[in-house]
């Protein structure tokens, strides 16, 4: 079964046994499945955080787990319930902790009820997607959410039931469900208002801006230091919010953000906006700055960039799907002179 087949190299990988066949195996299967991306990024993220000697305790936490399901109500075939008495090989404890972890996502994610919640629950369920991964979520209310690499998304207690409330940290492609609670949607220094539409968001942290872009149906978006004015997008309108300038200071300035309202930009195929290609795993820019393409490739391909400031205003057009960092820079290097240099995950691009 591939799904089994994608938790075993994914375990092999963290232990590090997975040779490079196995890795581009992982990776291909990460890309046709792209909902898969969220588990494995979590438990990544778990592995790279706790120590080592912690892992001898993967058993009884897998137990613990499998009971703390059990009292939810919910069944586990026999099977699932068994366990080896002793387990020595790292890669099989890492596995039982992959099972765990993900039995409690789904069970964080489908089964926790609002009634009879503990503190712990009532905080904001996160959904983070890793550099290098994209994924696709389903909210409570059954809105559908594309998260593109290194983004966050939280969501409010009793989503879909009192409120529909969300944060956004990077990039999302939110296709709402339209019901009589409105979808409010918080991110970078826009609050943006839907009742059901289409529309992608692009809020990472370290950005200088802000982009709404709207598909199909209406979304309302006000703006920070702007009160008493809100923007009405149409279908295949965009809004560019700058971010407040600095002073000498290095304090925000108190002065009303740059809105520059603007239609969203077709792609030469004209199947698709390039400001939702990401969606089908295609990273589109058309005459952006090298300065301002780096983060998005850092992002794309999980790795660290070091740009010559001599090339940072160079001008970059092109569409990349699945190749590699390495084939990506080489195609760069058709339109424009530029050498790098690759050590593990950095890379280094000079004049």
């Amino acid at each position: 079964m591939p799904h089994n087949r994608f938790w075993n190299l994914l375990a092999k990988k963290l232990s590090g046994e997975a040779n490079t066949i196995e890795m581009a195996e992982l990776e291909q299967l990460l890309r046709q499945n792209p909902d898969w991306g969220y588990a494995a990024s979590q438990i990544e993220n778990i592995w790279k955080q706790r120590p080592q000697t912690e892992l001898l305790n993967a058993e009884l936490a897998y137990e613990l787990h499998l009971e703390m399901m059990q009292q939810k109500g919910i069944s586990f075939s026999e099977n699932t319930t068994q366990s080896s008495p002793k387990i020595k090989s790292r890669r099989v404890w890492l596995i039982a902790g992959c099972a765990a972890v993900t039995l409690t996502a789904v069970a964080a994610l489908f089964f926790l009820k609002p009634s009879g919640a503990t503190p712990q629950q009532q905080r904001w369920h996160e959904v983070a997607v890793q550099a290098g991964t994209r994924t696709r979520m389903l909210l409570p209310d059954s809105s559908v959410v594309y998260l593109n690499a290194g983004s966050t998304l939280k969501y409010a207690p009793h989503f879909g039931i009192t409120n529909r409330n969300v944060q956004l940290d990077g990039e999302g492609f939110f296709e709402v469900r339209k019901m009589k609670i409105p979808l409010v949607l918080r991110a970078g220094n826009v609050r943006i208002k839907v009742l059901g539409t289409a529309f992608n968001v692009r809020a990472y942290a370290g950005d200088d801006q802000t982009e709404t872009s709207l598909i199909r149906g209406k979304v309302e978006v006000e703006v920070d230091n702007r009160p008493g004015e809100r923007f009405l997008l149409l279908p295949s309108e965009k809004i560019i919010v700058k971010q407040t300038p600095k002073n000498n200071t290095g304090k925000a300035a108190m002065q009303p953000r740059a809105v520059i309202l603007t239609a969203i930009t077709p792609t030469k195929d004209s199947l698709v906006a390039e400001e939702t290609a990401w969606v089908q795993n295609r990273l589109v820019f058309q005459n952006e700055t090298f300065a301002s393409l780096v983060p998005r490739l850092e992002r794309w391909y999980n790795v660290r960039i070091v740009l010559d400031s001599r090339l940072r205003n160079e001008r970059l057009s092109g569409t990349l799907e699945i190749e590699s960092v390495q084939k990506a820079l080489e195609a760069l290097q058709l339109t424009t002179s530029f050498r790098f240099r690759i050590q593990q995950d950095s890379i280094t691009i000079t004049q």
